[in-house]
C-alpha cells in the first residue's frame, strides 16, 4: 500500500500580505484539492520554529522571495528528512541541490527588449530596481548582459539611497539626460509614477517615447495610457508546484527537475499599441539597512488602491474607475443596472475599506495615483 503523502508548504512569513503570493497559494490548494491531497501550510521562519517538524522523505514546497529565507529554509527541510522544492518569482542565486519553479524572467526582459527594438528604440533603461528582490537583480543582470552585446545603454537605476517614489523622478530625469528613448520598468507601480514624471516633461508615452512596466495590475490596465506589460500567473506558478511536487514523489530516477513558467507581454497605449512580433548572471544583496523600497504617501495609497482591486470583484473595480471619471450615481447605476442603493452600498463598502469618507476621496485618490491632479 502506497504511504498517504502530505502536501508540506512552508512560506515565507513576508508573504503573508502579499497579493501574489495568496494567489500562487490559491494554485497550490485549488491543484492540490483536484489531486485529493492533503495540504499542510504554514508560514515559516527558522529562528521562530519551536516545534520540530518530520518530512519523512517527501518533497516540500517552499514559497518565497529571498535567497537568505530560501537557503536557511532548505537546510531545515533537509535536516528534517525532507527534500526542497523552491517556488517563487526566480530560483534562488546558490547551487542547492533542489528543483524549482520560477517564472521565465529572463525571457521577459528579452521579449521586452527585442519589441522596444522592434519600435526602433535603441537606448532603453531599467528603472525603479528593489535592491531587497531577487528578482529585481536577476532583471538588471539580464538586461546588462544584453547592453555588453549590443553596445546600448546598459543604465539600471536601484533606488538603493531613498525609496521608489522619493527617487522616481530623479531617475526619469538622469534618464532622459542621458538620451534613453525608451523605458522598461520593474514593475507596474515604478511604470505609473514614470509615466507621470515624462507627462510633466510634455513628452508623450506611447509609440515615439514607449514605457513598459511588470506585473499587470488592474492600475496599469486603466491607466492613461494604459500599460504595456509583462504578466507573470502566480496562479499557474502553484499549480505547476504541485505537479512538480507529484512527479518528484514518484520519480523512480530522483532527477530534480526546473519548471520555468513563461511571461507573457501584453501590448497596450504605452507603446502605442503596436504589436509584438515574437521573434546567468545573477546578483544578491543582502538586507543591509536598505531603504523602504515601497515607502512614500502616494506609493503607499497606489498600493492599497491595487490591493482592494485584487481582491474586488468587476462591478466594484468598474465603480472605482466609474467615481473617477466624475460619473455620477445615476450614470453609474445605469451603466451597471444596478439600483442606485445597491449602488450606494457597494460604494460605501469601498469607501470603507480604503479609509475614505466620500465619492470625491475616491476621485482624488485614483486622479492623484494616475498622476491628474
Amino acid at each position: 500500500m502506497m504511504k498517504d503523502y502530505q502536501l508540506y508548504v512552508l512560506i515565507q512569513p513576508s508573504g503573508k500580505n502579499d497579493y501574489w503570493i495568496k494567489r500562487l497559494i490559491e494554485g497550490i490548494k485549488e491543484e492540490a484539492q483536484q489531486n485529493k491531497k492533503h495540504i499542510n501550510t504554514a508560514y515559516f521562519s527558522v529562528q521562530e520554529e519551536t516545534e520540530p517538524l518530520s518530512f519523512s522523505e517527501q518533497p516540500v514546497l517552499l514559497v518565497g522571495t529571498t535567497t537568505k529565507w530560501f537557503s536557511s529554509s532548505a537546510e531545515y527541510v533537509l535536516t528534517h528528512g525532507g527534500y526542497p522544492i523552491f517556488v517563487g518569482a526566480c530560483m534562488p542565486t546558490f547551487p542547492f541541490d533542489a528543483g524549482g519553479v520560477c517564472f521565465a524572467l529572463e525571457h521577459a526582459v528579452r521579449d521586452s527588449i527585442a519589441y522596444l527594438k522592434q519600435l526602433g528604440k535603441t537606448k532603453p533603461v531599467l528603472v525603479g530596481l528593489n535592491p531587497s528582490s531577487d528578482a529585481d537583480h536577476r532583471k538588471a543582470a539580464v538586461f546588462r548582459e544584453y547592453a555588453e552585446k549590443t553596445d546600448a545603454h546598459d543604465t539600471v537605476y536601484f533606488c538603493e539611497q531613498a525609496g521608489l517614489e522619493e527617487s522616481i523622478s530623479e531617475y526619469v530625469n538622469e534618464a532622459l539626460s542621458l538620451g534613453a528613448d525608451a523605458m522598461i520598468c520593474s514593475n507596474d507601480t515604478t511604470a505609473i509614477l514614470a509615466i507621470t514624471c515624462l507627462k510633466k516633461h510634455g513628452i508623450d508615452v506611447g509609440e515615439s517615447y514607449p514605457v513598459l512596466g511588470m506585473g499587470n495590475s488592474f492600475l496599469g490596465m486603466n491607466a492613461k495610457p494604459s500599460l504595456t506589460t509583462v504578466n507573470f500567473d502566480y496562479y499557474a506558478l502553484g499549480r505547476e508546484a504541485v505537479r512538480l511536487h507529484e512527479y518528484q514523489l514518484h520519480s523512480e530516477t530522483g532527477a530534480l527537475a526546473l519548471v520555468r513558467i513563461p511571461a507573457e507581454l501584453i501590448v497596450r497605449e504605452s507603446t502605442g499599441c503596436v504589436p509584438f512580433d515574437d521573434a546567468e548572471l545573477t546578483f544578491h544583496v543582502g538586507n543591509q539597512n536598505l531603504p523602504d523600497y515601497f515607502g512614500g504617501s502616494l506609493v503607499s495609497r497606489l498600493i492599497m488602491l491595487e490591493n482592494d482591486m485584487q481582491h474586488s470583484d468587476p462591478i466594484d473595480r468598474d465603480i472605482i474607475f466609474g467615481t473617477a471619471r466624475g460619473e455620477t450615481y445615476s450614470q453609474l447605476a445605469g451603466r451597471l443596472y444596478l439600483s442606485e442603493r445597491t449602488l450606494k452600498y457597494r460604494l460605501s463598502h469601498i469607501l470603507k475599506r480604503l479609509g475614505l469618507r466620500s465619492k470625491s476621496e475616491l476621485c482624488n485618490l485614483v486622479q492623484e495615483v494616475f498622476g491628474e491632479k
